[in-house]
C-alpha cells in the first residue's frame, strides 16, 4: 500500500508551505473581573426635579441587582478615590474645572438652578462635585488595575456619566468624561498605544468624539440614534461622514440610527459587519465601553428594542479583543428595569459566565439600518481593509447582474448646527416621559424577558476526554496515536487539564446509536472487522477511499464517539458548560455508507444526530474548521433541517480532498453553509472575514441550542496536508466568538491536524477559552484577494436563506469628505 501521506499529497496537488510560528507557550490565566463604586453615588440628585431620569435609582438598582445575582461576591471590590486636578485636566480646561468645583460651596436650590441653566441637561447640588471627581477616579483604579495586569478586566458602576461632558462645558447629565480621562490616563501613564473605545448609549458621545478626533492611537467607535440630526444632541458632526480629523482619518466611526424600534438583529449587524472587523484589524491594547443602557427595550429616550441579554452578546464578542483588557463604564439607560437587568448581565459576561440564550431576533433587519451600515462602511473602507466585501462602482459603470447599488446621502434635519447658543437652556420638562399604559406595558415585556432567560451556570465548567488508545495505526500514516498524545501533554504541561473535568471510563458506543447516522450496511461490514484475516481487512480497507483498518480499528472508533457522548451528556445534563473531545480517528469525511479521509464512524454527526434524539433539540450548529470539507457531515445534515452545518474549507476549485463539487459555495440546502477557499494560502485575517460577515450573522439568525465544532488543526502553520497558516492563537478566538451562542453550550471534537507541535498549541488555545480564559492577541496578515471573492459569493448566494445577509451591494469607489 502507498504511504497514506504520499497518496493524499497526489490527490489533492498539495505544496507544502514552510512557515515560522509565532505562538508561544500558552500560560492559562484565572479571569479576575474588578468592580468599583461608591455608595454615596446616590447623593447626586436633583434638588428641583424628583423625576429627574438620570437619577440616583439608577446606580441603587444596580447594585441591587448584581448583589441579588450574587455577582458582587465574585469580583474583586476597588477602593473608591477621587480624582486629582491634574487628572481631570488631561482632558478639561483649568477654568472650566474650577467652575464646576465652586458648585460645592453652593448652598440655596435656586442658585444651583441657576448654574445649571449655563449647560445643556444638566443640574448640580452640593455633592455634584465630589462625585463626579470619585466617578473619574474609580475609572481610573479600574483602568490601571487592568492595564497592569492586576485584573483581567471590569465594570465601574458610577454616576454621574461622562461621555457627553467637553474641555470646558458640562453637557447631557455629565460633568468630567470618564472614558475620555481614562483613555488619555492609559496613553499618558502607563504607556499604552492603542485604545479602542465603543459608545454603545443611544445617544452620540459627542465630547469624546472630540477630545480624539485627531488621534489615531484612539479609535472611537459609536452607534447612536440620529434621526438624521433632528436627535440629542443633534449634531451635523454625529453622521457617518466625520471619519477623523486628516491624519486620523477611519479612527471616528459613527454609525448613526435613523429609526426607532430597532431590535437585537440589528444591534448585531453593526458589531459583525462594521465593528469588529475594524477592531480586529486596529488590534487594541485597551478596550473602554461607554454603556449606556437607553438602547434598550423600556427606554424612553432611545425607543429602541434592544433586550437586556443582548448587552451580555456585545460584550462577549469583544472580549477576545486586547488579551481580555475590557473596562466598561456605566454611561445612560432611563428605564430602570431594563437597564439594572442589561448592567448586570454585562457584569455577569465580564466575570466569564455564559451569554444568556436570546430570543430568536425578528428578522428581517430594518431597511434605515441597513442602508446607515453601507454607509458606514463606504466612509470607512478606504481607512480599514478589513471592510471588503462590498463591491465599487465608478459613476456611469452600466448595472451588471442582480447587485443593488448604494448611493450613500448625507442628510441632516437638526435645528441645532443652524442655532445660536442660548444665553440660559432649560432646566425643567425637557425630557421625554413614556404614557403610563406604554410604561406598564413595556415593563410587563421586560419582565416576561427576565423570567424566560436562563442565568444558571454549571458548577464545573469545562469537561475534557481523551481517547489515546494506540492500536490504530499504521507505520509512517500521518493520522497516527501520537496526535492525541500529543495534546494531551501539551494541556497538561501548561496546567490546563488541573482545571477540566477529566472523563474516564468510557464504553464504545452501541450499535442502535450509531445507526442513527450510519446504515446497517457499513456497520455489519466494520463489525466483522475482528475477526477478518489481513488480507480481508486489506481489500476492505481499499474498498473505501484513504482509510486503513486494523482489527482494532472499529472498537477503537466506537469508542471515540462513546467519549463524545459523555460530554454531550455532560453539558445537556447541566453538568458541565461545554468540552473537548481528544479523540481518534477524525470522522467527518464519514457518509453514512461508506469511511473516508481518514475516518471510520462520524463522531460529530452522530453526536448532534444523539444529542437530538435523547435531549429532544430542534436546532443544533456544526462549525467544521477543518482544512478539508466534512462531506460526511453534509451528506447527513442535507436530509435534516435541525442542523446547521456550516464548513470553511480548502477547495481549489473542487481539487482538494475531497475533490467534490459539492464542496463549493452552492448548495443544495439553506442548513448547509460552504465557505470554499481558492488559489492560495489562507491565514487569520481570511478566516475572521468569514466569521465576521458569514458565520456570525447565520450562526445567530439559527439560534442554536448546541453548538458542535469538527476541530481539524490542519488549516493551522506547517500542516503538511493544509498548507495553509493559520495560527494556533487564533482557535481560541474562534472558541470564543462561537461560545456566545447556544447558552454556551459549546463541544469541540479533534478531527484533522498532522503537525503534532502545531495541533498540540491549537488545542491549548482552545481549552484554554473554553476554560474561560481570554484569547490571546493577534497579529493579522494581508487579505487574500481570492479569499474575499469567496466570502462575497457565499454572502450573495445564501442571502435568499438567511436575512442577516443584507449587506450585499456595490459603492461608489470615491472617498468620503466630511
Amino acid at each position: 500500500m502507498e504511504d497514506a501521506l504520499e497518496q493524499l499529497s497526489k490527490l489533492t496537488k498539495i505544496k507544502f508551505i514552510a512557515s515560522i510560528s509565532v505562538s508561544c507557550h500558552r500560560v492559562s490565566v484565572t479571569l479576575r473581573t474588578g468592580l468599583v463604586y461608591d455608595e454615596r453615588m446616590i447623593d447626586h440628585y436633583c434638588l428641583w426635579d424628583p423625576n429627574y431620569p438620570e437619577c440616583p435609582e439608577r446606580f441603587s438598582s444596580i447594585l441591587s441587582r448584581i448583589t441579588e445575582l450574587d455577582l458582587v461576591k465574585r469580583c474583586e471590590r476597588l477602593p473608591i478615590r477621587r480624582a486629582t486636578e491634574d487628572e481631570i485636566l488631561l482632558v478639561h480646561e483649568k477654568q472650566y474645572f474650577d467652575s464646576i468645583q465652586k458648585t460645592a460651596e453652593m448652598k440655596d436650590e435656586s442658585t444651583f438652578e441657576e448654574e445649571a441653566s449655563k449647560y445643556d441637561a444638566v443640574y448640580f447640588n452640593s455633592r455634584t462635585f465630589e462625585l463626579a471627581m470619585n466617578s473619574a477616579g474609580c475609572v481610573l483604579n479600574l483602568v490601571e488595575s487592568v492595564v497592569n495586569n492586576k485584573l483581567n478586566n471590569g465594570f465601574a458602576l458610577i454616576r454621574p456619566p461622562g461621555h457627553h461632558a467637553m474641555t470646558s462645558e458640562a453637557c447631557g447629565y455629565c460633568f468630567f468624561n470618564n472614558v475620555a480621562i481614562a483613555a488619555k490616563y492609559a496613553q499618558q501613564k502607563l504607556g499604552v498605544k492603542r485604545v479602542l473605545i465603543v459608545d454603545w448609549d443611544v445617544h452620540h458621545g459627542q465630547a469624546t468624539q472630540y477630545t480624539f478626533y485627531d488621534d489615531p492611537n484612539v479609535l472611537y467607535f459609536s452607534f447612536h440614534r440620529y434621526d438624521e440630526g433632528s436627535f440629542w444632541p443633534e449634531l451635523i458632526e454625529s453622521n457617518y461622514n466625520f471619519v477623523g480629523a486628516p491624519n486620523a482619518k477611519g479612527f471616528n466611526v459613527n454609525v448613526p440610527l435613523n429609526e426607532e424600534g430597532l431590535h437585537n438583529g440589528d444591534f448585531l449587524a453593526i458589531w459583525t459587519n462594521v465593528l469588529l472587523p475594524i477592531a480586529y484589524q486596529f488590534n487594541p491594547e485597551l478596550v473602554l465601553i461607554s454603556a449606556g443602557y437607553d438602547a434598550a427595550i423600556g427606554c424612553p429616550e432611545g425607543q429602541m428594542r434592544m433586550t437586556p441579554a443582548m448587552y451580555s452578546h456585545l460584550c462577549h464578542l469583544l472580549m477576545p479583543l486586547a488579551n481580555g483588557k475590557m473596562c466598561v463604564l456605566l454611561e445612560g439607560g432611563y428605564c430602570i428595569p431594563s437597564l439594572s437587568e442589561a448592567a448586570a448581565l454585562t457584569l455577569k459576561t465580564l466575570v466569564g459566565d455564559p451569554c444568556p440564550l436570546i430570543e430568536p431576533i425578528p428578522y428581517p433587519l430594518h431597511n434605515a439600518v441597513v442602508n446607515t451600515i453601507l454607509d458606514v462602511i463606504w466612509a470607512q473602507r478606504p481607512f480599514w481593509k478589513a471592510l471588503c466585501i462590498q463591491g465599487r462602482f465608478e459613476k456611469g459603470d452600466a448595472l451588471e447582474g442582480m447587485r443593488r447599488r448604494r448611493q450613500p446621502v448625507v442628510e441632516y434635519k437638526g435645528k441645532i448646527a443652524f442655532m445660536e447658543k442660548p444665553s440660559k437652556y432649560p432646566t425643567r420638562g425637557t425630557y421625554y416621559v413614556n404614557p403610563p399604559e406604554v410604561k406598564a406595558q413595556l415593563e410587563k415585556e421586560i419582565e416576561a424577558l427576565k423570567a424566560n432567560t436562563n442565568l444558571k451556570v454549571p458548577n464545573q465548567r469545562t469537561a475534557f476526554v481523551s481517547c489515546e488508545e494506540s492500536k490504530h495505526k499504521i507505520s509512517s500514516h500521518p493520522e497516527r496515536p501520537a496526535r492525541t498524545s500529543s495534546i494531551f501533554s501539551q494541556l497538561k504541561s501548561d496546567d490546563l487539564l488541573s482545571r477540566c473535568l477529566i472523563v474516564k471510563d468510557i464504553e464504545p458506543t452501541a450499535e442502535d446509536i450509531l445507526e442513527l447516522v450510519h446504515s446497517p450496511f457499513l456497520l455489519d461490514k466494520l463489525q466483522h472487522i475482528s475477526t477478518m484475516t489481513d488480507e480481508e481487512i486489506l481489500n476492505l480497507s481499499s474498498s473505501f477511499q484513504d482509510v486503513y483498518i486494523k482489527k482494532e480499528s472499529y472498537n477503537i472508533a466506537k469508542l471515540a464517539v462513546g467519549g463524545l457522548l459523555r460530554l454531550v451528556d455532560l453539558v445537556m445534563q447541566g453538568k458541565c458548560l461545554n468540552g473537548f473531545a481528544n479523540i481518534r480517528p477524525p470522522g467527518h469525511h464519514a457518509s453514512p455508507d461508506k469511511c473516508s479521509g481518514f475516518c471510520i464512524l462520524n463522531n460529530v454527526a452522530i453526536a448532534a444526530k444523539y444529542a437530538m434524539e435523547k435531549y429532544n433539540l430542534q436546532r443544533i450548529l456544526i462549525v467544521d474548521w477543518d482544512v478539508h470539507h466534512g462531506d460526511g457531515i453534509q451528506e447527513v445534515a442535507e436530509n435534516d433541517d435541525r442542523i446547521l452545518y456550516i464548513s470553511l474549507h480548502r477547495y481549489e476549485y473542487a481539487s482538494f480532498f475531497p475533490c467534490t463539487l459539492k464542496s463549493g459555495y452552492k448548495t443544495s440546502k439553506k442548513n448547509v453553509v460552504n465557505i470554499p477557499w481558492n488559489n492560495g494560502v489562507m491565514s487569520d485575517s481570511e478566516y475572521l472575514l468569514a466569521f465576521f460577515n458569514v458565520v456570525l450573522p447565520i450562526a445567530y439568525e439559527f439560534n442554536p441550542e448546541l453548538v458542535l465544532v469538527s476541530s481539524g488543526f490542519d488549516a493551522a502553520e506547517r500542516d503538511p496536508l493544509g498548507g495553509y497558516n493559520l495560527s494556533p492563537l487564533v482557535y481560541g478566538h474562534f472558541t470564543h466568538l462561537l461560545s456566545s451562542l447556544a447558552n454556551g453550550k459549546m463541544i469541540v471534537a479533534l478531527e484533522g491536524g498532522y503537525n503534532l507541535q502545531s495541533i498540540a498549541k491549537c488545542a491549548s488555545n482552545v481549552v484554554s477559552v473554553l476554560l474561560g480564559d481570554p484569547p490571546e492577541m493577534l497579529e493579522l496578515f494581508p487579505l487574500n484577494p481570492s479569499a474575499i471573492d469567496t466570502v462575497r459569493d457565499v454572502i450573495e448566494y445564501q442571502a435568499s436563506f438567511w436575512s442577516s445577509l443584507a449587506f450585499s451591494a456595490d459603492l461608489p469607489n470615491t472617498e468620503v469628505t466630511d
